[in-house]
């Protein structure tokens, strides 16, 4: 397994060779360096998160009963309720199965979230609930608050000062749902893709570590790409994009490098 270390932040070139670009049966996974060990080791197994799900299922719960509304027990909810239960109401949770990305830059932003998209979303979800919680004039039982607090307290240790990581991984497109079939990796790719079997480590061909972490970039695919062989023509492009404010920060990478 190749292992890149990317230290400036604004650094949103595609980290590779071009030929690894130009491989159809690559995928990217964003994560946090936390879980290096347990991903190198184990791979990607289904029903196996890195997240105790009854811990999930708690924060859900209590906030409902309590009539809270956060932001993060919405995330929580939208990840692990199918569609026809939210339609009727229902309470229908199920695991999020691990999700990939046909886009490297996609794979590069989600791992942002420390410790992943959901335990990012857990530690948001106990935040809130304990702040609604304090601006309130209502008596919680002590209990509930314990295990807010060890809620927060497991997870906050778990993801330590782990920095963005994101995993390169050859495989093969009937493993996953739903596939975006491409002629080439230049055409629009599917942001997310998500696992129907297990990926075992030697699947794995490339690590990216960005140990001081990193400004996200969602690149538009009908414009040139921060290919370092086309890079020239990316540059002049910069003024198509709508996020335009990325526009110094990518300047001020390219003056640097």
């Amino acid at each position: 397994m190749e292992v890149r270390i990317i230290n400036n932040p604004n650094n949103v070139i595609f980290p590779l060779a071009r030929e690894d670009f130009e491989n159809l049966n690559l995928v990217y996974h964003g994560t946090s360096g936390c879980f290096s060990n347990l991903i190198q080791d184990n791979g990607w197994v289904m029903n196996s998160p890195p997240y105790n799900f009854d811990d999930v299922e708690y924060i859900i719960e209590q906030t409902r009963i309590k009539g809270y509304k956060t932001n993060g027990v919405g995330m929580l909810i939208a990840f692990t309720t199918k569609a026809d239960a939210i339609q009727s109401n229902e309470r229908n949770l199920r695991l999020k199965y691990p999700s990939f990305s046909q886009n490297y830059w996609t794979a590069r932003a989600y791992s942002n979230y420390r410790g992943g998209e959901t335990v990012h979303n857990i530690l948001r979800a106990v935040e809130e609930f304990l702040d609604n919680y304090k601006k309130s004039s209502e008596t919680i039982e002590e209990e509930i608050i314990d295990r807010f607090d060890e809620i927060k307290n497991k997870y906050t240790n778990v993801i330590g000062d782990s920095y963005p990581v994101v995993y390169v991984v050859e495989i093969d497109p009937e493993w996953f749902s739903p596939w975006e079939v491409r002629e080439n990796t230049y055409q629009k790719p599917r942001d997310e893709i998500v696992l129907i079997r297990d990926v075992v480590p030697e699947c794995i061909q490339a690590r990216i570590d960005f140990p001081k972490g990193l400004h996200p970039f969602h690149p538009k695919y009908e414009y040139p790409l921060p290919l370092e062989w086309s890079l020239e023509g990316f540059i002049e492009s910069l003024g198509d994009y709508e996020n335009n404010h990325i526009t110094p920060i990518l300047k001020e990478y390219l003056k640097e490098s």
